[in-house]
């Protein structure tokens, strides 16, 4: 079911709406992802490397090798569904937004793991955060630099 938008002119109201409605998808995706990519991660890394707990150092890296594990397949899972018929990953969907290139259309699934690479950046950044407020479309930095934007339907 491929999404259609009509061209609409949305009030700075709305577009600030739109800013939280982005804010709550990002968390919603998050933590929905981490729950289930963490518990699976735990349960697998559990079972392999059960003898090789018996320093704290060792846990540690286990961890930290989890959080990386998550951190990739995080980009995945966004950067696929962002470039599927959906345009956008379940808490988007939910929050009814979706990912389009300038035109409105699908973007490819190269130009979403690069802008999900870069995202990132653009959030710690801040000034990735502050841009939404500076440009015409109100796209944040790595939506800007890969020129894509995303929108209500």
């Amino acid at each position: 079911m491929e999404i259609k938008f009509e061209r609409k002119i949305y009030s700075n109201r709305d577009l600030k709406l739109q800013f939280w409605k982005r804010v709550f998808a990002f968390i919603l995706d998050f933590y929905l992802f981490k729950i289930i990519v963490g518990l699976l991660l735990t349960i697998v890394n559990l079972n392999i490397k059960a003898e090789e707990y018996d320093s704290t150092n060792a846990l540690i890296n286990t961890v930290t090798q989890m959080e990386l594990y998550q951190y990739f397949l995080f980009i995945i899972y966004c950067s696929v569904l962002e470039s599927s018929r959906w345009k956008g990953t379940f808490g988007k969907r939910f929050m009814r937004l979706a990912i389009n290139d300038m035109k409105l259309e699908r973007i490819s699934f190269g130009r979403a793991l690069i802008r999900n690479l870069i995202k990132p950046f653009s959030i710690f950044s801040f000034f990735g955060i502050i841009i939404i407020d500076l440009t015409k479309k109100k796209q944040s930095l790595h939506d800007f630099l890969v020129r894509t934007r995303i929108v209500q339907y």
